[in-house]
């Protein structure tokens, strides 16, 4: 059916120690200010709930939905969504960087399916990773201000 699949890769770098950056990152605060474009934040239980606003291109309407939740394993930071429309997997992996701060290297891969036949996955297809793909990049943009601000 008419599924979609966004992934985008990208390099931040920030002048905290690396405790502090996974500190920062993982703060659901900052990352609700992060996330693209959202109607509905909500904290719950160490967990952000979000809901996006309605997008309708054509005959194709979509409102997402998505329940994050974060784990921590040394210097990598997973994420997932454990519940909505939308499947939402990512890795940040914190580098020391030489002369202090560090690195982090961030993956994403976002996927939904509209529920849209062949014909109308195929005329989708451009709008739908076009807008994941402005998404996915204006959280890494987000998150690059945040951690700015913080050092």
């Amino acid at each position: 059916m008419g599924a979609f699949t966004g992934r985008s890769q990208a390099t931040l770098r920030c002048k905290l120690p690396v405790e502090a950056a996974i500190a920062a990152w993982t703060d659901l605060g900052r990352q609700g200010r992060c996330q693209p474009v959202a109607e509905l934040l909500e904290e719950r239980g160490g967990d952000l709930r979000v809901v996006l606003p309605e997008e309708r291109h054509g005959p194709a309407r979509f409102k997402g939905e998505y329940v994050l939740r974060w784990s921590v394993e040394g210097r990598t930071v997973r994420c997932r969504s454990v519940g909505g429309n939308m499947e939402i997997s990512s890795t940040a992996v914190f580098s020391p960087a030489p002369g202090g701060g560090c690195t982090i290297a961030y993956e994403e891969t976002v996927s939904l399916d509209l529920g849209l036949n062949r014909i109308l996955t195929k005329a989708v297809r451009p709008v739908a990773e076009r807008l994941m793909s402005r998404g996915q990049a204006e959280y890494s943009r987000k998150m690059q201000a945040e951690l700015d601000a913080l050092g």
